[in-house]
């Protein structure tokens, strides 16, 4: 042995291989001990054993050739074993054009001859898309638990084409569009000759096979070849959760229904609290958590989904938590109850999250369920869920306005359920809300009721006392349900305090009618976004065919007959408000993993709020108006605001503000290189692409030379829910004064066109015009320009602008012209007579061409 161990392999498998008569090639050996050396480093093991002899390294050719149906050359051999099985047959062709009459028929692929046994292997597929398609507008997805392909244009939601793979797969590893062929590389699902185990009839876990490929009849133990299984596929349901501010629930499907779970103990949602006990410190979740809150409050956490995507962290014996992580606790308990109930393990889930949560809130959903040890499959909205659980088994086309007010968040959308091509849809047409609004706001009604009127009898103020508000917290929310149904409820609580050392008991009398009244502006405040959702769904009182009524707080007949009187229709009661969000979830879950007997319902949502760009003078010019289904994509060409402009700046704005300083800014970049032009001559398109994850692209193109930048925005949403209706409520508010500012710009700009652009006409026919002809023009100009531009040549404040004189002075210039322009075209139709053809006059520019507020970056030298 020499201390070059990788040498010393080589020369073994070299020397193995010739041994049975295979042609050797050194390089495709090397290839092929390093397809070995990643499944070995994924063991743990290190190749150097072998070459040590440590461990033995001996196969058949025989074996081999049956295992992956290889020939005996050691190319056919390294085809099969490195990890890319092509399909040579012609690339399947796909018409992008035949997509209306599409439908959504399955293209079904012949089966290759390739057999697995653990392998991590790949199978790459050719497809031939007709027309012009770019790569960043397709979007290639797995479903059906891998047996089919979905390939998607981001701008359409209609598929190009669904696809019956030959054999299942795990993963999209990679593809490529090039010249119009379409190739998929697919990760393979092991599968093929079931692995030996022991006495159990469970397969091995990732990580730990390893396959004699040796002699049938050695019966010694050598090692055999480690091969590292990446994936076990097994028979696990996908489960669907809501994670809620009060009470959480799980569900699943049974027989194509969605069934919800019932917990440990019995019931069918679980309390959304997490405690660590004083005595030892055991981590309790729900119900028991909740029934020593009470005498526990510092180490008791609740509604913790109101500080999701937040820096809240709380401290329990010198451990910090933060939200995701509590939240985490919740979502392994109901893990936990799926499990008991479904008899084997889950590693899948949907979870839902309110409509308006933003990015950062969804990202910290999604981390929750990966430190419960959930992959979690979607992200869905609360809304949504509910319609899919009301409509899955819904014929007819319907309207319908979902009020979801949960335990901290309040949502409300409305929707359209209806069939195209016979597959039922149910599509977003507008939604609004308030995250930092729900039940528990209720509950703080009645609590500060309940500190003042025992202020009031008894001079003692419980506001400071944290445990008797932790009773204080339990007997408001139980006094909330009891008025759902009787006219009056008794709040007794004795020993809630002491005075002289006395104990003081509580024995309060509340009325269904006071605590209407407590909670009568809260019951308005989501009035305020429901009428915004049906405004912007084009909705009037009575118009919705159904109301759906989702969470606890909705059982509050105040809040019912709110709702009702403010829809024109009477909420639909054929829905559990407590269960219905999760078994939505659940549906969804059915439908990724492709259950059989659940409906392939699409889903459509929409972006919230309006994105466009700052274009000249400040203005926000609107690419994608909110409640836009998505995905979408929007193009649009701009232009430069000055001459020689080498570089554009592209301000992405959110908002639905006239101009871009009252809205939020998303991002800023750059296009630079543009060569020199004058102004409006360069041809810039923006475009917007908003994919259906909600993930935002921007691009700026300069058409001339091809030179292109792009940025991607994640957090598209990342406003509150609060500052969403603000700003909504101020566009309608500034509406007016907005339009009157927009129109004094554009007459700004307008001027300033007319100035530059009668100058250079005037400069570029200086040899055909005399000073009599020019003088009178260039006066008005430069009256016309101290009207819009100051003594540094800066705009004017549009406020400070007189409309009336600048729209006389651009009257007298255009009157002025006329007669330049008529002797101007008398001098060139003498100079084309005179000449047998004239040569073509200057390109103009397309007057539909926008400018846009870029700003100048110099050249560095």
């Amino acid at each position: 042995m020499t201390d070059d161990w990788e040498d010393d392999l080589l020369n073994k498998l070299e020397e193995m291989l010739r041994n049975m008569g295979m042609p050797i090639n050194r390089e495709q050996l090397k290839g092929f001990m390093n397809q070995f050396k990643d499944q070995f480093d994924a063991l743990g093991i290190n190749p150097e054993k072998i070459a040590k002899g440590e461990v033995n390294f001996n196969f058949d050719i025989s074996d081999l050739s049956k295992m992956f149906n290889a020939g005996t050359s050691m190319e056919d051999l390294l085809k099969n074993l490195g990890m890319d099985i092509r399909v040579d047959a012609a690339p399947v062709e796909i018409d992008p054009s035949a997509l209306e009459n599409n439908d959504d028929e399955t293209m079904k692929l012949p089966a290759e001859d390739v057999y697995l046994d653990g392998w991590n292997m790949s199978v790459t597929l050719d497809f031939a898309l007709k027309g012009d398609i770019e790569s960043d507008h397709l979007e290639i997805e797995l479903i059906k638990n891998g047996s089919q392909i979905e390939i998607m244009r981001t701008t359409q939601p209609k598929p190009l084409a669904l696809v019956e793979l030959p054999h299942p797969c795990d993963d999209v590893v990679e593809w490529t569009l090039n010249n119009g062929i379409l190739d998929i590389t697919l990760k393979l699902t092991p599968q093929g000759k079931a692995l030996e185990t022991d006495d159990d009839d469970t397969l091995p876990a990732p990580g730990e096979v390893s396959i004699d490929l040796g002699d049938d009849d050695d019966d010694e133990d050598d090692g055999g070849i480690p091969i590292f299984l990446k994936d076990v596929k097994t028979m696990s349901k996908v489960i669907g959760i809501d994670l809620g501010t009060t009470n959480s629930c799980v569900a699943t499907i049974e027989n194509g229904e969605p069934v919800v779970i019932p917990n440990a103990e019995g019931a069918r949602t679980t309390p959304s609290v997490v405690a660590f006990a004083k005595d030892g410190g055991e981590r309790l979740i729900g119900v028991t958590a909740k029934r020593q809150a009470v005498t526990n409050a510092d180490r008791t956490m609740i509604s913790v989904k109101r500080h999701m995507g937040t820096k809240w962290t709380t401290d329990v014996d010198d451990t910090s938590y933060t939200p995701q992580e509590v939240s985490a606790f919740i979502l392994q308990k109901l893990k936990a109850d799926a499990e008991a109930y479904l008899g084997h393990e889950v590693k899948q889930a949907v979870i839902t999250c309110p409509a308006y949560f933003t990015d950062a809130q969804r990202k910290a959903t999604k981390d929750a369920g990966r430190i419960a040890g959930l992959d979690v499959l979607r992200i869905i909205n609360e809304p949504t869920a509910a319609a899919l659980a009301y409509g899955v088994d819904k014929t007819q086309d319907q309207t319908i306005l979902v009020y979801d007010l949960g335990g901290g968040t309040f949502d409300v959308s409305v929707l359209e359920i209806y069939e195209v091509d016979g597959q039922p849809q149910i599509e977003v047409k507008a939604t609004a809300g308030n995250n930092k609004l729900g039940g528990d706001d209720f509950d703080e009604k009645i609590i500060d009721w309940m500190v003042k009127e025992f202020k009031k009898d008894t001079g003692i103020d419980l506001s400071k006392d944290n445990q008797a508000l932790s009773r204080l917290k339990e007997a408001a929310e139980k006094a909330k349900i009891e008025l759902s149904g009787t006219q009056q409820t008794q709040v007794n609580l004795p020993f809630i305090s002491m005075a002289d050392g006395q104990p003081v008991h509580m024995d309060l009398s509340l009325s269904r009618a006071k605590f209407e009244d407590l909670i009568a502006k809260l019951i308005e405040k989501t009035m305020v976004p429901t009428r915004q959702a049906m405004k912007d769904a084009g909705l009037k009182k009575g118009d919705v065919d159904k109301v759906i009524l989702v969470g606890g707080s909705t059982r509050v007949p105040a809040v019912q007959e709110a709702v009702e009187k403010e829809a024109g229709k009477p909420p639909y009661k054929g829905i559990n408000p407590d269960e219905a969000v999760a078994m939505g979830a659940a549906l969804q879950a059915g439908i990724i993993a492709g259950d059989e007997g659940v409906s392939d319902i699409l889903l459509l949502d929409v972006t919230p709020l309006t994105l466009g760009i700052e274009t000249l003078g400040g203005v926000m010019t609107t690419m994608i108006e909110r409640n836009t289904t998505i995905p979408a994509r929007r193009s649009e060409i701009y232009s430069t605001a000055s001459d020689n402009q080498p570089a554009v700046e592209i301000h992405v704005l959110q908002g639905e503000r006239e101009f871009a300083k009252d809205n939020v800014t998303l991002g800023q970049f750059q296009l630079v290189g543009i060569p020199p032009a004058p102004r409006g001559v360069p041809q810039i398109e923006v475009t917007f692409d908003i994919d259906a994850n909600g993930i935002v692209n921007v691009s700026a193109k300069d058409m001339g030379t091809g030179k292109e930048q792009s940025i991607k925005i994640e957090s598209a949403t990342s406003l509150t829910e609060d500052e969403i209706q603000e700003k909504i409520a101020e566009a309608e508010k500034f509406a007016e004064d907005d339009q009157r500012r927009k129109a004094k710009v554009e007459l700004r700009n307008m001027a300033d066109q007319v100035v530059y652009q009668t100058r250079r006409t005037l400069e570029e026919s200086a040899d055909k015009l005399d000073d009599s002809d020019v003088d009178p023009v260039k006066a008005h100009l430069d009256e016309l320009e101290k009207m819009v531009q100051d003594d540094d040549g800066k705009p004017v404040d549009i406020d400070a602008m007189d409309d009336a004189a600048i729209q006389a002075k651009v009257k007298e210039i255009e009157e002025a012209m006329h007669a330049v322009s008529t002797k101007l075209y008398e001098a060139a139709a003498a100079e084309m007579a005179q000449q047998e053809g004239g040569e073509d006059g200057d390109i103009s520019v397309d007057d539909g061409v926008v400018d846009a507020d870029f700003e100048v970056v110099e050249d560095e030298d």
